[in-house]
């Protein structure tokens, strides 16, 4: 019999609600790597291991924080263990590890929570039953669906991610993630969308946040979004990218122009053929990554959290991006509640997939036509489509703007402008066209727990891709 057989026993390994594997890779990750707990949902909690042995060890590395020696030593220590094969079983963990990174940390530690909830509903069903039966004939039979009520709606409370806290849990909890970022270097609380003066600005996208990235049609909205979905995955971190509007194609041949410089109208004239060499090293170097796209139109908040789950099995998922709000399907009931109503409920919906998977959700969104008809087009929370409750249920609004967009006609000379002012009015637009061309303005309008402020960006129009201003 093995070390590891002896020490959680083999008869829970056979269980199909039981992840013997997961929960090895995860506690020797974190044995390897404790910084690596900062990776671990908040929603989790050691309890959710089905073996007892894997919880105090996960609860001693939360209790020792940032050793200065080797975190192992010090578990070994903490829980006194004198017993060779259990000694031998925790050393082993470090070893059979498979990898050390916060998305394979998020991946296990969702896996180990949805099996937890799995052997929850069988035990909740069991009692249910073994309840029925044993009050079978005296009448009770209302106080045993009220109490089955009871156990359902906690356990949609737990899956929901609303969990109970009290005031110096929640301050440690704040103070843990404030330790983790300083682990990092400090700079940003979430995930880094590959864009530095966007993590500055907002603190990258925390967990449980949604982040609504909104412009006019044109502005390059989609193309900032599949950027960073692909900057995230390249962290090794499970992304979903559902896009409502393009096909999986577009979406693809996006990616490979703006990670391999080659124009995108190259690839789709078919005009490609010097460029093949580059197009395949870079196909090589992001086709592994651990990203989902689902295209086509028609999805409801209920598909998506269903798509969701799904990536989630998959290859973990730490980031959601949707393509967009307002193309999104709403349920008849809600329809007929007028548009502004539909929004309503489907960004409350995407506010609760966040919570729900303890993950950031980026939605995109569309905005009013009236924003074409002002001269100041820089967009506003007013500017928002059947705005309904997203400025409330978002934790971040940025909104994208490219002045360039609205310099292409020249102006016209006016009756009885002379020809110097007009002359002088053409040379001043020409001016302005000239300090736009290739500039976008990334305008943070909420930022939950910052400041407002506008980053400054990089549009190459070739490849549809953004960059860092200063890059």
């Amino acid at each position: 019999m093995s070390n590891i057989t002896r020490f959680t026993g083999a008869d829970k390994s056979k269980d199909p609600l039981m992840n013997d594997e997961a929960e090895r890779h995860l506690i020797g990750a974190l044995l390897t790597r404790p910084d690596l707990l900062s990776a671990v949902p908040d929603t989790f909690d050691p309890e959710h291991y089905s073996y007892a042995d894997h919880a105090e060890i996960h609860r001693t590395l939360i209790e020792i924080g940032r050793p200065g020696e080797p975190a192992l030593l010090q578990v070994l220590q903490a829980l006194a263990i004198n017993d060779r094969d259990r000694r031998a079983y925790i050393s082993a963990l470090v070893m059979q590890a498979i990898g050390f990174t916060p998305g394979i940390v998020r991946g296990c530690a969702k896996l180990v929570t949805e099996l937890y909830r799995r052997r929850q509903v069988v035990a909740l069903s069991e009692e249910i039953r073994a309840d029925a039966y044993a009050n079978a004939g005296d009448g009770s039979v209302y106080d045993g669906v009220s109490k089955a009520r009871i156990g359902l709606d906690n356990l949609l409370d737990s899956m929901s991610g609303r969990r109970s806290f009290s005031l110096n849990e929640a301050m440690d909890l704040a103070l843990a993630k404030a330790d983790a970022a300083c682990a990092r270097g400090g700079g940003i609380a979430g995930l880094s969308t590959g864009f530095p003066s966007i993590d500055y600005q907002c603190g990258g996208l925390e967990d449980g946040t949604l982040t609504i990235l909104a412009g006019r049609p044109g502005t390059g909205k989609s193309a900032l979004g599949n950027q960073m979905a692909v900057n995230v995955a390249k962290q090794g971190i499970g992304v979903l990218q559902i896009a409502l509007e393009m096909t999986a194609a577009a979406l693809g041949r996006r990616t490979l122009s703006a990670y391999s410089g080659v124009p995108a109208s190259a690839m789709r004239d078919g005009r490609h053929a010097s460029y093949v060499d580059r197009l395949i090293q870079c196909r090589r170097e992001l086709g592994a990554l651990p990203m989902t796209i689902e295209d086509g139109g028609g999805m409801t908040a209920n598909m998506i959290t269903n798509s969701a789950r799904a990536a989630q099995d998959k290859h973990g998922l730490g980031l959601i991006v949707v393509d967009h709000l307002h193309i999104m399907a709403s349920s008849e009931a809600d329809a007929k509640q007028g548009p502004t109503a539909a929004m309503t409920k489907i960004s409350g919906q995407m506010k609760q997939m966040a919570k729900e998977f303890g993950c950031p959700v980026l939605l995109l969104a569309q905005l009013n036509r009236g924003v074409e008809n002002r001269d100041d087009k820089r967009p506003g929370m007013a500017d928002l489509r059947q705005s309904g409750s997203i400025e409330q249920d978002a934790d971040n609004i940025a909104f994208l703007y490219r002045q360039e967009l609205y310099l292409k006609n020249e102006p016209e000379r006016t009756a009885g402008e002379g020809i110097s002012a007009f002359e002088k009015r053409l040379s001043d637009f020409h001016g302005f066209k000239a300090a736009a061309r290739g500039k976008a303005d990334l305008i943070f309008d909420k930022v939950r727990e910052g400041e407002t402020g506008t980053v400054k960006l990089r549009f190459d129009g070739e490849t549809t891709s953004f960059s860092e201003l200063g890059a």
